[in-house]
């Protein structure tokens, strides 16, 4: 009898910064994640990427925009297929600001939101350190 446990474990693979942006600039929701007085705390946005900086939007009223307090942040993206136990991963740790509203909207990082309602308060994360890791079949 065979069983998941039975199969070769996979190989990890370090990403470079490179291999981490262009799987960044392929996707378009990933989540970002937060400190808060009551411990971390993760949530699903959409987003581009502007330069190496992520920007996604939300409201102005909403728990996010208040408790991302223009401090640090970190942001991630993954993907993986269960059947060849394979996958990628990476990890964007940075410095969170808010997109100045006097900046005008700049056509390569429209976010468009899956979900209803406004969100025009736009945030960046800048990256301070980015690193991503595969895990190859054997």
């Amino acid at each position: 009898m065979t069983t998941q446990a039975a199969w070769f474990p996979g190989r990890l693979q370090v990403l470079s910064d490179a291999e981490c942006m262009d799987l960044l600039k392929e996707q378009v929701v990933g989540r970002v994640a937060w400190n808060e007085p009551e411990g971390p705390i993760v949530m699903p946005v959409n987003y581009a990427i502007e330069g190496s900086s992520i920007i996604f939007r939300t409201a102005i009223d909403t728990k996010l925009a208040r408790q991302l307090h223009l401090g640090f942040a970190s942001f991630q993206i993954d993907e993986h297929d269960e059947y060849t136990q394979s996958g990628w991963s990476v990890l964007v740790r940075g410095v969170l600001s808010c997109v100045e509203a006097r900046q005008p909207a700049n056509e390569d990082w429209k976010v468009v939101p899956w979900a209803a309602g406004d969100r025009h308060f736009a945030m960046r994360i800048t990256p301070l350190i980015i690193t991503g890791r595969r895990i190859i079949p054997s």
